[in-house]
């Protein structure tokens, strides 16, 4: 097994044993779409991780601002791209990143983040968790609002 399909497969266990489940209550719903967005919006979401994949690495991160774009940390490089919302379907356009040349592992492992993100189509917001699937609803990233940093 690849580094990549080992990250992944970290990844999907992650979501599982965090109990994610289609409870019926997508992200946005009839007459509470705003409000939902709303709660995407503004935040920056951290990963939870799936096994050690990130040990050399800060934890990827996403926010989504109310302008459309989408951006965040990806490990080691930055990144950034448009997004749009539509109930609980939510769709990253092509995402672009710095260059920064990591750690061969580090790399593999942020290449595995990008291509994820690539595959979402759905979202979700349990409480403080964020929970980002694939166009069937299966669970593909989880994360939690991130610490703010200190200046």
């Amino acid at each position: 097994m690849t580094r990549l399909a080992t990250l992944l497969a970290l990844a999907a266990l992650a979501v599982a044993a965090s109990g994610c489940g289609d409870d019926g209550g997508g992200g946005a719903t009839d007459g509470g779409a705003a409000a939902d967005r709303d709660a995407l919006v503004g935040t920056a979401w951290r990963l939870v991780p799936g096994g050690d994949e990130w040990q050399a690495a800060e934890l990827p991160t996403i926010e989504f601002g109310a302008d459309g774009r989408a951006t965040g940390s990806a490990g080691c490089n930055r990144f950034g791209g448009d997004y749009t919302v539509d109930g609980d379907t939510l769709e990253l356009g092509e995402l672009a990143s710095t260059l920064i040349g990591c750690e061969p592992a580090v790399m593999e492992a942020e290449r595995g983040y990008l291509d994820t993100l690539a595959r979402v189509a759905r979202w979700e917001i349990d409480g403080e968790r964020l929970t980002l699937a694939d166009a069937d609803g299966e669970p593909l990233l989880t994360f939690r609002p991130a610490e703010p940093v200190g200046d």
